[in-house]
């Protein structure tokens, strides 16, 4: 997973570029407008075709892509990728009931994808804070919910073996990473309240 800042428009080809060279599989972002269905983006070198677009739920939608690299004489290898677009995110110190539901229902429709489509799957997630701001939410329930899922049996028992679930350790792992990863209280509140949604569900 990475995090970053959303793209400008004079950083737009070397945005598309690392997602193409990198090979990333899923790009998370809560701002950038939506590219067109049926349209070709050109981005410096880069070759960006929609291929489809669809919303998920009152708080997602999916766009697969199609890149290619048109500055490579000959070249032809293609490159797929799905971007996630999370869609009215809390941006005020009172977090509704409703917006943290969907918050849960975007993660959890980004999960069963990634896990259906491919095993390691490569995430990008960007946001207008430089990826520690939502992004750093997502990344950070996206960890937290594996480990949710870890500790449960098939019936949904929890196991005898099961470690605690400790927010501020897998925030501190992260920030080892990235620095002021989940910068502030309404961050953490909101991860636990998230939590505690996707616990009773």
């Amino acid at each position: 997973k990475r995090q970053g800042q959303d793209p400008l428009p004079h950083t737009l080809p070397h945005h598309w570029a690392l997602i193409y060279e990198n090979e990333v599989d899923f790009v998370v972002n809560f701002t950038t407008k939506s590219l067109k269905l049926g349209k070709v983006y050109r981005f410096g070198s880069i070759s960006v075709r929609v291929l489809n677009h669809k919303k998920m739920s009152e708080t997602l939608s999916r766009t697969k892509i199609s890149l290619f690299n048109m500055s490579a004489p000959g070249a032809k290898h293609e490159h797929r990728s799905s971007i996630f677009k999370v869609i009215g995110w809390p941006d005020d110190e009172t977090i509704k009931e409703n917006q943290v539901q969907g918050i849960v229902t975007a993660l959890v429709l980004m999960r069963n994808q990634m896990m259906v489509e491919m095993g390691s799957a490569k995430m990008m997630v960007h946001d207008r804070q430089g990826g520690i701001g939502p992004g750093a939410v997502i990344v950070a329930l996206f960890q937290l919910f594996e480990k949710v899922d870890d500790s449960l049996t098939n019936e949904n028992k929890i196991k005898s073996t099961t470690e605690n679930l400790d927010v501020f350790e897998t925030v501190n792992k992260l920030r080892m990473e990235r620095v002021g990863m989940v910068a502030n209280f309404e961050a953490y509140t909101l991860i636990y309240r998230c939590l505690e949604h996707y616990g009773y569900d």
